[in-house]
């Protein structure tokens, strides 16, 4: 569940999504998904509105994909990440995918459009929950430490290789 730059509620459930109008909870509009698809996160940009989409169960998911939509919902693009994502947050004109990679914990990193992938941000914890914060900056907690961590993402980190996380993030305990 989200607002979006249109100031609507978005909610998304299995089989698509609802735009509900704030102050009457009224249906604006709902889109639907293919058949088995589900929404597991919904994340509004600027003048965008990302959407982490997924089949199979919330508990074993068989694929993922990024879908984006319009101010006026319509869908402009989609791209595959990871079966096993469990969130993303969007910054700086990128998304951030935390779970892609179970093994390793990183958090993986794409352009807006999907068509470019960045260096991940080194992370060896269990990253879950990663969230945005306008307008530059993202957060998301570790499991294992029981911790949450800020990181500020700016244009110039971009061209980053690999930074360890404790060159990359301030632990905020």
């Amino acid at each position: 569940m989200s607002v979006s730059a249109a100031g609507h509620l978005v909610v998304a459930r299995v089989g698509g999504l609802d735009i509900l109008d704030i102050t009457s909870g009224a249906t604006i509009k709902s889109i639907p998904f293919e058949e088995g698809k589900f929404g597991f996160v919904v994340d509004p940009y600027k003048d965008l509105l990302i959407v982490g989409v997924a089949t199979g169960s919330e508990e074993n998911r068989t694929s993922s994909e990024v879908v984006t939509y319009s101010l006026e919902y319509e869908e402009i693009g989609r791209w595959r990440i990871p079966a096993s994502s469990c969130d993303l947050a969007v910054a700086d004109n990128r998304v951030f995918i935390s779970g892609a990679d179970p093994f390793s914990g990183n958090i993986k990193v794409f352009s807006l459009n999907g068509d470019q992938q960045h260096p991940d941000i080194i992370w060896n914890g269990t990253t879950v929950c990663i969230t945005s914060i306008p307008p530059c900056s993202i957060s998301f907690g570790d499991r294992v430490s029981k911790k949450i961590y800020k990181q500020q993402i700016t244009m110039e980190k971009k061209e980053s290789h690999g930074l360890h996380l404790s060159q990359y993030l301030d632990a905020c305990a």
